[in-house]
């Protein structure tokens, strides 16, 4: 989260412009992490085209391959699709949380179980949660 908000902020523009040129630092990682997330839909892309052309089947992705928008844009569809439903998956969460103190306080406890609040979970600390 560190990188998203280090780039809201106006005194770092012009370092930030340096570090993109010269491919460096934040923007290095962040560069790799957008081409990652890129790749990661592509595949399913393919694999959706190739359904497709299996057995005609039916959903929301395979609707917008067929209405003849290019793979970027789909890629972009998909990308925005996922960042809004996991936001408002979030969001449910942790409003559905503040009336529950008690499970809240439960789900607190057993994150720091696992790292004793020393880190970030990572997927890996999340799967090992009840």
């Amino acid at each position: 989260m560190s990188i998203s908000t280090d780039l809201l902020r106006p005194k770092k523009f012009c370092c930030r412009k340096c570090k993109r040129a010269l491919n460096l630092g934040s923007e290095n990682k962040l560069k790799e992490y957008v081409n990652f997330i890129h790749s990661s839909v592509n595949e399913i892309i393919q694999a959706k085209k190739r359904k497709l052309e299996k057995d005609g089947a039916n959903d929301l992705l395979l609707r917008f391959l067929g209405a003849g928008f290019d793979d970027e844009m789909v890629r972009d569809m998909v990308i925005s699709f996922l960042m809004a439903a996991t936001s408002a998956a979030l969001t449910w969460l942790f409003w559905l949380l503040s009336g529950q103190p008690d499970i809240e306080k439960q789900v607190v406890d057993e994150a720091f179980s696992i790292n004793s609040g020393k880190k970030s979970l990572n997927f890996d600390d999340l799967k090992e949660m009840k």
